[in-house]
């Protein structure tokens, strides 16, 4: 029972992290700052980079 206790206090610390660092992360800048690359980056053709003919039938080409 001790084990099964520490597992649940260990879990708890963890998640009482992951959620302290979600509260505290800026997303309201973080979303302003994605929004200002996605409209420098119009015309990105992803399936260009691909250098080898393989890569193309997992990619979209137009």
């Amino acid at each position: 029972m001790k084990t099964l206790r520490l597992v649940a206090l260990i879990f708890g610390l963890l998640y009482s992290a992951l959620f302290v660092h979600y509260v505290s992360f800026d997303t309201h800048t973080k979303t302003k700052e994605l929004e200002a690359l996605a409209s420098r980056m119009r015309h990105v053709e992803l399936s260009l980079s691909f250098k080898e003919p393989a890569y193309k039938g997992f990619v979209y080409v137009p």
